[in-house]
């Protein structure tokens, strides 16, 4: 038995997904082949498909090396004549990542055009590439502008009569200075950021600005970023000291900002005693079932 489940596991990967499977159940080795072979095959099906990618489909074009299944690696394709490759040139490169290739493959008509590349901006194409006499839209990024914008480009015999281009527009700013003890909030690829945009930042913990916000904005106004209100770190409201408390022992001075709540445990199982800052004052719970916390039965009642 242990001879017919090596073999077959050691068929080709086609036989394994599916016709392996028909033969477990339709010979009757049901305590066997089910429970050992069956598994067993589904496992293997399973490691090959997550790691591997089927063969591409490529119309006017041929791959290099040309196999049925490939593991998760690079595979170069080259176009027939009168066809190139979508991606410039007359060949690619595509990569099979978790099971599907990317990019995709495509052989265009060598008169077609791919998109040009264009700083500050992107081109406006739903296929990918354009057919020839097809014009080109631009849309540039915010804080850009489009120069170079008539007459409209064309793509003839596989290239364009022109590249249009996005410039920086007047007054837009440059990527925000860094602030001391905050982060900015905004996609950290943009570059650039058109006048009047407004990014917000967050104070890191403990940390606020003059008037007691954790967070604010700063505006971007005729190519400079205004000044931001700093952070500065803000002054406890109330300090625990070591060796003041019967339930739990502190290992350091912990310190609390208004309104504060933090969670100690107190030496039972399942418990915890709970410390909040009030009024610049101190107040603790009993050492509480954890089921507890929060209900009435387990109030902030003794100022410590």
């Amino acid at each position: 038995m242990w001879i017919l489940s090596f073999l077959l596991l050691t068929w080709v990967p086609a036989v394994l997904h599916g016709e392996t499977l028909r033969f477990c159940l339709m010979k009757g080795f049901y305590f066997f082949l089910l429970f050992v072979c069956c598994p067993l095959i589904l496992a293997v099906s399973a490691q090959g498909a997550a790691g591997s990618c089927a063969r591409p489909e490529l119309t006017h074009g041929f791959l290099v090396p040309d196999q049925q299944s490939y593991p998760e690696n690079s595979v170069t394709y080259a176009c027939d004549d009168g066809f190139k490759s979508a991606m410039e040139g007359w060949w690619g490169t595509t990569t099979c990542q978790n099971g599907k290739w990317f990019p995709e493959l495509f052989c265009i008509d060598e008169n077609s055009c791919v998109p040009p590349k264009i700083p500050g901006g992107k081109c406006l194409t739903t296929s990918g590439w354009f057919e020839e006499n097809e014009k080109l839209t631009v849309d540039c990024d915010p804080g850009y502008r489009l120069t170079k914008a008539f007459p409209q480009p064309i793509c003839i015999k596989g290239s364009w009569t022109s590249i249009p281009t996005c410039e920086k527009k007047k007054g837009a700013c440059d990527r925000p200075p860094k602030i001391s003890n905050a982060t900015i909030l905004h996609e950290a690829s943009q570059e650039v950021f058109a006048e009047g945009s407004k990014l917000r930042y967050e104070c890191k913990t403990g940390h606020n600005t003059e008037d007691g916000k954790t967070q604010e904005s700063i505006t971007c106004r005729a190519g400079w970023w205004m000044t931001p209100l700093p952070c500065s770190r803000v002054s406890p409201a109330c300090v625990m000291k070591k060796g003041r408390y019967a339930y739990f022992k502190l290992t350091k001075e912990e310190l609390f900002m208004e309104g504060e709540i933090k969670s100690f445990d107190c030496g039972h199982a399942d418990h915890e005693q709970r410390a909040r800052c009030t009024n610049s004052e101190i107040f603790l719970t009993h050492c509480c079932p954890t089921s507890y916390v929060g209900s009435r039965d387990c109030d902030f009642i003794n100022r410590a």
